[in-house]
């Protein structure tokens, strides 16, 4: 039989390698499968490094809890901060048609 660790370990390696599909969902405009294909591949070579993203952005809100409850609202903020500063780090910038300097006022 399987042991436990084992197969959480490969469930949090394969979860790391589905991180961002719902970032490819939203921005790239893909379908399911297209996303997951997508979020494979871009995670491909820095699994282990999302999977360590993925174990502290579970950990976060815990800590919040322990700090009186009052704690989990900047870490969930912190949580998805991290998630989407990941994706734009393995990702990059999108390039959108003439989009320029922001404008100044």
């Amino acid at each position: 039989m399987i042991d436990q660790s084992v197969a959480l370990l490969v469930g949090v390696l394969i979860t790391a390698r589905f991180y961002f599909t719902f970032f490819f969902l939203v921005e790239g405009d893909m379908g399911p499968i297209q996303a997951l294909e997508a979020s494979w591949q871009a995670s491909r070579g820095n699994h282990l490094k999302v999977a360590v993203l993925l174990l502290l952005n579970s950990l976060l809100p815990v800590l919040g809890l322990l700090v009186l409850v009052v704690g989990i609202i900047p870490d969930i903020n912190l949580s998805l901060l991290l998630w989407v500063s990941a994706y734009r780090q393995i990702v990059g910038q999108p390039q959108q048609p003439g989009a320029g300097a922001p404008a100044r006022v």
